[in-house]
């Protein structure tokens, strides 16, 4: 998995087991951009919306795409129809906790109108 937190592309594990910290325990913690490859060959790949609550669940589709690519909706940094183009996305999915669904309304818009 490869994550940019804005300072260019680091390499890192989905899962990070000997972190005692939630925040850092799933894809490296916050980031604006991560992109996972599999070793799958189903031809699909997943675009992920999320806020922190979502970093624990990204790692349950790694068995079902070739490729994810997650979006933290609370950093502007990437336009959607860019990522669909660069990474031939198949599917969507927005995944928030119920506060972030209210309090984010506004950044998960504009990611999905960019």
């Amino acid at each position: 998995m490869t994550y940019d937190n804005g300072g260019g592309a680091i390499e890192g594990q989905m899962l990070n087991t000997g972190s005692s910290a939630y925040a850092s325990a799933f894809l490296g913690g916050d980031n604006a951009l991560t992109h996972i490859t599999t070793d799958n060959a189903t031809g699909r790949r997943l675009l992920v919306f999320k806020e922190s609550y979502g970093n624990a669940f990204v790692p349950f589709m790694a068995d079902y795409f070739d490729e994810i690519v997650v979006v933290d909706i609370r950093q502007d940094a990437f336009a959607v129809s860019d990522l669909i183009a660069a990474y031939g996305i198949t599917d969507a999915l927005i995944i928030n906790n119920v506060q972030a669904s209210t309090s984010l309304l506004s950044n998960l818009t504009a990611q999905l109108t960019s």
